[in-house]
């Protein structure tokens, strides 16, 4: 973490006017709650009002702030492309988000800059500053601590908030995060402020490790390929593909071409795709690489848990607990890591 500035306090009631000091030159971006029910999901803040901080974490994560659903890459007419990029007229400031989905916005970055740059994602990376608040529980299917992306971020940050009843104290992680706090009324942190905040995060921390073993994933993941857990799980799974769709570090894409009926106009887009469905992973002739649902599941769960480090030297599971949470049939991925261990004794 970059200490540009001694860490301050900002009390809760002032919260709002700094919101709206940040609306005046940013476009903020936050959680919000829906009217009905207890979900929550980011959106465009209008006013302090709509903030909503006080949340476990939303279904869909803020990655469609890098990575839209649906997005167009060109535009053509009578054959002439015209590529597309996104425009900002202000930057954006997504404002409250967790630390493990900051760490899914880390991961993305290797993906799509560490090898070869998508000019797209970089812009949006570019013009998107990030205020974290850190947890104060683990949520519901949790285990961020396991996997080393909470409840406190390592870095990455321009902002961290850690909310302390009346107050949250707030550290710089840069430049652009130490300017942000000139918008805000702050007090310096006191030792002791800062003394109840490590301890604040030590305890939920050792809660967190107890949940879930993570040591030694892909090592545990190669050696468990053909283990028999992949078929239990397979004749379970739905082949819906909702836990990789809110999973916050997938990155899998299709590419689609529209075309308007005179065949002169159209666009070709980018949009989500997931490797858990059937027509993913098939190709010409009727082949499919990953016909059984078993084969697929195992892509999608051996990926998080242990490709992905040795692809990118990160683990690409957060521990958000999204795929847990949505999955109509209870399919667990640590109960997965649970009995490939049984297996290896």
């Amino acid at each position: 973490m970059v200490h540009l500035m001694k860490p301050v306090t900002i009390e809760r009631s002032k919260m709002g006017s700094f919101i709206e000091e940040l609306s005046k030159h940013y476009d903020v971006i936050g959680p919000k709650s829906k009217r009905v029910g207890n979900d929550f999901y980011f959106d465009r803040i209008d006013s302090a009002d709509e903030l909503a901080l006080e949340y476990g974490n939303t279904i869909l994560p803020p990655k469609k702030y890098l990575l839209p659903a649906c997005e167009t890459l060109l535009r053509f007419e009578k054959g002439r492309p015209t590529p597309q990029y996104p425009v900002f007229e202000r930057k954006q400031v997504i404002f409250g988000i967790r630390p493990c989905d900051l760490t899914s916005f880390l991961y993305l970055d290797l993906v799509y800059t560490s090898h070869r740059t998508d000019p797209r994602y970089r812009l949006r990376r570019e013009n998107l500053l990030t205020i974290v608040i850190g947890c104060r529980k683990m949520c519901e299917g949790g285990f961020c601590a396991s996997m080393g992306s909470g409840p406190r971020p390592k870095g990455g940050f321009d902002l961290l908030l850690t909310e302390m009843g009346k107050k949250y104290l707030v550290e710089a992680g840069s430049e652009q995060g130490a300017g942000l706090l000139a918008l805000a009324v702050t007090a310096p942190a006191t030792p002791r402020e800062l003394a109840r905040k490590k301890r604040i995060v030590s305890d939920l921390a050792m809660r967190g490790r107890r949940e879930f073993d993570a040591r030694g994933l892909p090592g545990l993941i190669n050696d468990g390929l053909d283990n028999k857990v992949w078929a239990e799980i397979g004749e379970k799974c739905l082949d819906c593909g909702q836990c990789a769709m809110v999973c916050p570090t997938c990155f899998c894409f299709d590419i689609r071409d529209k075309m308007e009926p005179s065949l002169d106009r159209g666009e070709r887009c980018r949009t989500w795709d997931v490797c858990l469905l059937a027509e993913f992973s098939g190709v010409a002739m009727g082949g499919n690489f990953r016909r059984e649902r078993k084969d697929r599941l195992r892509q999608f769960q051996a990926h998080n848990l242990g490709y992905s480090q040795e692809q990118f030297g990160s683990p690409k599971c957060v521990g958000c607990g999204r795929c847990i949470r949505v999955c109509p049939v209870h399919i667990d991925i640590r109960e997965t890591v649970n009995q490939l261990r049984r297996g290896a004794r």
